[in-house]
């Protein structure tokens, strides 16, 4: 059986070597619907250090207005933008 990865979009992003410029990715989406809320915050708390901001699917106070986050929640994918 193939290893699962639901769940555990946070740690691939934890993994990803933002601190090489050629390799920092100007947007990124990410499942985040099987994150529990404060993983989700957490992921949410580094991708604003490293320069990007949410379009959708924020964590409350964090970013895109509550329409936004109302329909990224449908998808269950947050985005971000590199600011």
């Amino acid at each position: 059986m193939p290893p699962q990865a639901e769940g555990h979009d946070d740690d691939v992003l934890r993994a990803y070597p933002f601190d090489v410029p050629r390799l920092k990715p100007r947007r990124l989406v990410f499942e985040a619907k099987h994150l529990p809320a404060s993983r989700h915050h957490a992921a949410a708390m580094r991708l604003g250090t490293l320069g990007y901001s949410c379009l959708r699917n924020c964590p409350a106070g964090l970013g895109a207005t509550n329409a936004s986050r109302d329909a990224g929640q449908e998808l269950g994918q947050a985005v971000w933008k590199l600011a």
